[in-house]
């Protein structure tokens, strides 16, 4: 059955790449229950395919929880394609030489992505993340890239999140996406990208006093969370208070820009309302 699915694999827009420096056989029974363990959950996994793709050997893993989301993880042993890794490298803050050695010496890596999902879309990236944690723990790999939210996280930004038995809205974002700072003439923009594994759009703000980052990123954050755990998202003409101090930010549509590309569901701009005196 599960063979017959992957035949025809919608787009959730959630794949993670876990680059691994040792390859070794993946017990899966040994992980179910380690998972089962930590989160209180059960799962089914299992091998489905081992397969070769040109010089790449390639192994498939079904692995299924009891809201029937089904996931696939495929564990290549060749590397993962060195531009994106020295591009996504980029996108890591604080990130040591140690740490890049390891992501640029790996040996090959697991892809994560969803085969079929629950409609709800809060519970399709939380039962993502908590497999990528467990994933994480059990293969010791050095990081995690997301390819929608352009992004690499090395494992010592994840220490906080190994001791979560639960993952909270502001945990899934975090693991899920990235807010990128740009610095142009003297203008500075924040915006997210990976926000479309959420089904809503990305979000983008601009301002000049650079002082004020930590506040325009807040604003960021709870109109995030505001979309996550509403599962809706506001839209141009609409208006907002992000921050508890009054403050409205009017929400404003984003062009597209084929030099920076937004998810699917493109972007929106939090334009903070001035009031005049």
């Amino acid at each position: 059955m599960a063979e017959k699915i992957i035949n025809d694999i919608p787009d959730y827009f959630i794949k993670f790449l876990l680059p691994l420096n040792k390859i070794t056989e993946f017990d899966t029974e040994t992980f179910g229950e380690a998972y089962n363990k930590r989160w209180n959950e059960t799962i089914v996994c299992e091998y489905i395919l081992t397969k070769k793709i040109e010089s790449a050997q390639i192994h498939e893993l079904f692995v299924s929880n009891k809201l029937n989301s089904n996931l696939l993880i495929r564990m290549s042993l060749d590397p993962i394609d060195k531009e994106l890794c020295l591009r996504l490298m980029l996108s890591a803050l604080h990130l040591n030489e140690k740490e890049a050695s390891k992501l640029l010496k790996h040996h090959g890596y697991m892809e994560i992505e969803y085969i079929t999902a629950v409609d709800n879309i809060r519970q399709r990236v939380d039962f993502v993340c908590k497999l990528l944690l467990s994933l994480l723990k059990y293969t010791r790999a050095p990081g995690y890239m997301n390819k929608s939210a352009l992004v690499y996280r090395p494992a010592s930004w994840l220490k906080p999140f190994h001791k979560r038995k639960m993952l909270s809205d502001a945990d899934l974002f975090l693991l899920s996406t990235t807010v990128h700072l740009k610095e142009k003439a003297a203008l500075y923009t924040a915006h997210t990208h990976g926000m479309e594994q959420f089904n809503l759009p990305d979000i983008l703000i601009k301002y000049i006093d650079y002082r004020k980052t930590s506040y325009y990123l807040d604003a960021i954050h709870n109109m995030a969370l505001y979309g996550i755990n509403k599962r809706v998202t506001l839209g141009p003409g609409d208006t907002t208070e992000l921050c508890s101090d009054g403050t409205l930010f009017d929400v404003l549509f984003v062009e597209k820009d084929p030099f920076h590309p937004f998810g699917k569901y493109g972007a929106i701009e939090l334009k903070e309302r001035i009031e005049e005196l």
